[in-house]
């Protein structure tokens, strides 16, 4: 499998300390249901920073507490800088891939997600994250709360270490073998 790529280097946090917010940046669309990280976040208090516009916005700031923020469409410096000061970057929807985890993992962060589809293959379990086993609200709460006791163990060097196996250049090598290979 050669894996979609990020531009790794982009990501990299640069004295960066982390704030106390979990962060969830995408097109706005239904499917990727960030309704429960809003439910999740309102129901344990927590701060959450919603980034980006689309379809499901006025459904999700319908349903948001004081504690969720949303900033609307942001620039790509923003988004970096987003990445790099969250606790955690949730993600509780199902993809094929998953481009947004791995930049929030080149930009030191962990990701909490929806353990199913090509979440399996970036995101490393308990090193580089931690997974949800059900789209529920209480499934991810749970997630939460495991994350909150332990997200000391999570260090930002694990996850752009672990980033960078999705990096622009392994890419370009990995097309070129399988190119070479086929030419053979």
């Amino acid at each position: 499998v050669v894996y979609p790529s990020v531009d790794t280097k982009t990501f990299l946090p640069k004295n960066i300390k982390k704030q106390d917010y979990y962060l969830v940046l995408s097109r706005l669309q239904h499917f990727k249901r960030f309704d429960l990280a809003i439910h999740a976040c309102n129901r344990l208090g927590k701060k959450l920073i919603v980034a980006g516009d689309g379809a499901a916005y006025n459904d999700l700031k319908a349903i948001a507490g004081p504690t969720i923020k949303f900033t609307g469409q942001v620039s790509d410096q923003e988004k970096i800088k987003l990445m790099q000061q969250a606790q955690a970057f949730i993600f509780p929807g199902d993809e094929d891939f998953g481009i947004v985890p791995v930049e929030a993992m080149a930009a030191g962060t962990p990701i909490i997600a929806y353990g199913v589809g090509g979440l399996l293959e970036s995101v490393i379990e308990n090193k580089t994250g931690l997974f949800f086993s059900e789209q529920t609200v209480d499934s991810l709460v749970d997630c939460l709360r495991r994350f909150e006791k332990k997200k000391d163990q999570f260090t930002s060097d694990l996850c752009i270490s672990r980033a960078k196996k999705f990096d622009h250049q392994v890419f370009r090598q990995q097309i070129l073998a399988l190119v070479e290979e086929i030419m053979a």
